[in-house]
């Protein structure tokens, strides 16, 4: 069941969650305010962002002690993460009718081309059988 989009408060909210207090070191340029109001994005994607930023911050150069993440570290993950979404909505047969259920990709013309293929081999089959009993019959008739 889909989750209703979240209120900006608790976007907010949700990105300071992510972010211990005291064990998470980000710098002061962070503005949640500005990360939930853009972005409305869901917690599992809010909470991706973080990891993602923090695995970039802590990839710079510099000594441990002073690697922070920063904005630009969590715009860039969320935004990465909006974009992949959106690949990840497209379809592999482009053109194609398509049919979308709870999130789910259901190729339908693909289904129902597939259907017809089925139902043609089974009546293609059907009339060989019928041909081959005549001519069986015709045979011991003889």
């Amino acid at each position: 069941m889909r989750q209703p989009p979240y209120t900006e408060n608790e976007r907010e909210q949700n990105w300071r969650v992510q972010m211990h207090p005291t064990r998470t070191p980000f710098a002061a340029d962070v503005d949640f305010r500005d990360l939930a109001r853009r972005y409305q994005v869901s917690g599992g994607d809010i909470r991706n962002a973080v990891l993602t930023a923090a695995l970039a911050a802590a990839a710079e150069s510099g000594p441990d002690s002073a690697k922070r993440i920063h904005q630009r570290h969590l715009e860039a993950s969320i935004e990465d993460g909006i974009a992949g979404k959106q690949v990840m909505r497209q379809s592999l047969f482009a053109g194609e009718e398509r049919a979308v259920t709870d999130g789910n990709f259901v190729g339908g013309a693909v289904v129902a081309h597939a259907s017809r293929l089925v139902i043609y081999a089974l009546a293609g089959t059907c009339a060989a059988l019928i041909v081959a009993l005549i001519a069986l019959m015709v045979a011991l008739f003889k």
